[in-house]
C-alpha cells in the first residue's frame, strides 16, 4: 500500500509518495494539506509470498537454539537474515525485525505475505510481552505438535484413500465400458431385473448424462456457501459451533486441540507473570473459531463484572467437572500456573487418545464402504448373469 501526501511549500501544492513503512513513521513533510490511500496497480494481481510451516518451523528453532544460548533478539535476527538465502525468507525476517525494533503492528507489515493468522497472533504476544525467549519457544512446541499431528493423519488417511481413490477409478471403468455391454445383455434377454441392478444402471445413466451438471452444482453450491461463511458472522458462529460441538469424534479432536493450545499459552503467560485476567485477554487474540471466542469472551466479560474463575468457566459450559473442580482447587490454593499445565496436558493426552480411536477407526470403515460397493456391483451383474447360465443349461 502507498499513500499520496499533499502538502505546500513555497507557496506551491505538491505531492509525496510514501510508502507503508514510511508512512508509519510518520515521515511526513511540513504543512500536510491531505493524505490519501493510492492504488498500486502493480499490487492488483500479485500474489502473496507464502512462507512455509516448514521454514517457519527451521526459523523458530534456530531462533529458539541461539537465545537459549543468550544471544539477543537483535543479533539472533541479524544471524538468522545473513544465513538465509531464500529472498522471501530474508525479506519476511527483515520485515519481522523491523516491526519488532519499532513496535509496529504486524499484521499490516507482513500483510504481503501467506503466514497463519495463528503464528502472527503469537508474534503480537511475544511482541509485547517483553520475555521472547519464553514464547519464541512455546510458539516452536505449538507448530512442531501441529506438524506432527498433521502428519499423523496423513499417515493415517493415506491408505484408505490410496484404496478409495483406486475404487473409483475402477468405478469409472466399469460405468464406462462394462455396465453398457451387461445392460444390453439383460434388455436382449428380457430378463426381470433386481433392485440392486436397476439401481446400478440408474446410477450408470446418472453418471452418463449428468455428471457435469452435478459437479458444476457442487462447486457453486460451494462457492455459494463459502461466500455466505466468509461475509456472514452468524452463519460462521454457526459452522464453528457445529465442528466444536456436534459431528461425532472429529468435533472432540478439535475442540480438545483447541483447548490444548488455549490453555498452552495461558501457560505461558502465567509463567511470564501476567495476571490470570490477562492472560485471558491476550490468549483471544490467538482464537480462530468464533463459537469458542464467544464462550471466552464470556469468560472475559464475567471476570471483568468480579465473578470468581471458577464460576466464570463453568459458566461458560464448555468445560467438563474435572478441569472445573482443577480450576477451582487453583482458585483456592493460589495456584494457577501449576495447574493451567495439568489442565493443559489433560487436553493433550484426550487429544491424542481420540486421535488413536480414529485412527483405529477409519480403516475398518474405508473396508466396510468399499465391501459394500463391490458387493452391489455383484448382486448387480453377476447375480443375474448366473440367472443366464442357469437358463441356458435348460
Amino acid at each position: 500500500m502507498k499513500y499520496k501526501v499533499k502538502y505546500q511549500k513555497d507557496k506551491k501544492i505538491k505531492t509525496l509518495i510514501l510508502n507503508e513503512s514510511e508512512y508509519l513513521k510518520a515521515n511526513f513533510p511540513e504543512n500536510v494539506i491531505s493524505i490519501k490511500k493510492s492504488i498500486d496497480l502493480t499490487n492488483l494481481f500479485k500474489s502473496k509470498k507464502t512462507i512455509s510451516k516448514k521454514v517457519l518451523l527451521n526459523i523458530l528453532n534456530e531462533l529458539n537454539l541461539m537465545l537459549d544460548a543468550n544471544i539477543l533478539f537483535d543479533e539472533a535476527f541479524d544471524i538468522l537474515i545473513n544465513s538465509n538465502t531464500d529472498k522471501n525468507t530474508k525479506e519476511f525476517l527483515q520485515k519481522l525485525k523491523y516491526s519488532f525494533s519499532n513496535h509496529l503492528n504486524l499484521k499490516q507489515s507482513l500483510k504481503e505475505f501467506r503466514v497463519d493468522s495463528f503464528v502472527i497472533s503469537l508474534f503480537e504476544i511475544i511482541q509485547t510481552s517483553g520475555e521472547p525467549k519464553r514464547h519464541i519457544k512455546t510458539l516452536y512446541e505449538i507448530l512442531k505438535e501441529e506438524d506432527e499431528v498433521k502428519k499423523q493423519i496423513k499417515k493415517v488417511f493415506a491408505y484408505p484413500l490410496i484404496l478409495v481413490s483406486s475404487f473409483l477409478f475402477a468405478l469409472i471403468g466399469i460405468f464406462n465400458f462394462v455396465v453398457p455391454k451387461f445392460e444390453n445383455i439383460f434388455l436382449q434377454n428380457d430378463m426381470k431385473l433386481s433392485l440392486a441392478t436397476k439401481s446400478l444402471f440408474f446410477v450408470k445413466n446418472i453418471f452418463e448424462n449428468y455428471l457435469f451438471l452435478i459437479l458444476s452444482l457442487t462447486a457453486i453450491g460451494i462457492f455459494f456457501i463459502y461466500l455466505l461463511y466468509s461475509k456472514s458472522e452468524k452463519i460462521k458462529i454457526i459452522v464453528h459451533m457445529i465442528l466444536f460441538e456436534k459431528l461425532f469424534l472429529i468435533s472432540k479432536i478439535y475442540r480438545y486441540r483447541l483447548m490444548y493450545r488455549f490453555f498452552n499459552i495461558v501457560n505461558s503467560l502465567l509463567q511470564g507473570r501476567y495476571e490470570f485476567h490477562e492472560t485471558i485477554i491476550k490468549s483471544k487474540t490467538l482464537i480462530n473459531n468464533k463459537y469458542f471466542l464467544d464462550k471466552i469472551t464470556r469468560i472475559d466479560s464475567s471476570l471483568k463484572s468480579g465473578k470468581s474463575i471458577y464460576h466464570s468457566f463453568k459458566k461458560s459450559d464448555i468445560f467438563d467437572e474435572l478441569v472445573l473442580n482443577i480450576i477451582r482447587t487453583a482458585e483456592i490454593s493460589n495456584s494457577l500456573e501449576k495447574t493451567s499445565y495439568e489442565i493443559r496436558t489433560i487436553y493433550k493426552k484426550r487429544f491424542n487418545e481420540k486421535v488413536d480411536i480414529f485412527s483405529i477407526l477409519i480403516e475398518p470403515i474405508f473396508f466396510i464402504l468399499i465391501m459394500l460397493l463391490i458387493v452391489w456391483i455383484i448382486m448387480a451383474i453377476f447375480v443375474p448373469l448366473w440367472s443366464i447360465g442357469d437358463i441356458l443349461k435348460i
